[in-house]
């Protein structure tokens, strides 16, 4: 049994004793919690007397942490790599506003430590998509496949971001061939 992510984006109270709240809440598994409602929350400050809301919003578009993960090893050249940047440039374009997304290009040698960031092919979580843009833009094909170091270094990028919103994409077209 999973327990849900529920995060209070906003209380309003200009008509009170009238409250509104808006919450982004999901599963684990992504999916938008719509079997909740106000009289289930009440808010207290310092244990003082608890205030019902009234009304209740769900925010369904809770932003996203996605880490795309792109092999750019040699067995990747020519079409392979073009159709990689392709795909993940309309992955990109898809993002909505407040989601992030970091990338990791990788080939070898790949450290699976998230703050060790290669700034020629990698960029943390940032919501400007301009520079990652630019950078699969500028992706060659080269080395051998990190697979396994590149897929750790992703989950680490992530461990921290909330469960049900956020990915890893990983396009590849091979196995794990560490030199």
């Amino acid at each position: 049994n999973l327990s849900p992510n529920i995060f209070l984006d906003s209380v309003d109270i200009r008509n009170f004793p009238q409250v509104t709240i808006e919450l982004s809440t999901w599963t684990s598994s992504g999916l938008v919690l719509s079997n909740i409602n106000a009289g289930d929350f009440v808010i207290q400050e310092d244990g003082g007397a608890g205030i019902y809301p009234t009304d209740l919003k769900i925010n369904s578009l809770a932003p996203l942490s996605v880490v795309l993960v792109m092999d750019i090893s040699g067995s990747m050249g020519g079409p392979p790599l073009e159709d990689a940047k392709q795909a993940a440039n309309r992955f990109l374009e898809k993002m909505d506003p407040g989601d992030q997304v970091a990338l990791i290009a990788f080939s070898d040698p790949v450290d699976t430590d998230p703050n060790q960031i290669n700034p020629e092919r990698e960029y943390p979580l940032v919501g400007n998509l301009e520079p990652i843009f630019d950078s699969i833009e500028s992706l060659k094909a080269g080395g051998h496949t990190q697979l396994y170091n590149a897929s750790t270094k992703a989950v680490n990028l992530l461990s921290d971001q909330p469960d049900g919103h956020r990915a890893i994409l990983l396009l590849t077209d091979g196995i794990n061939d560490p030199p």
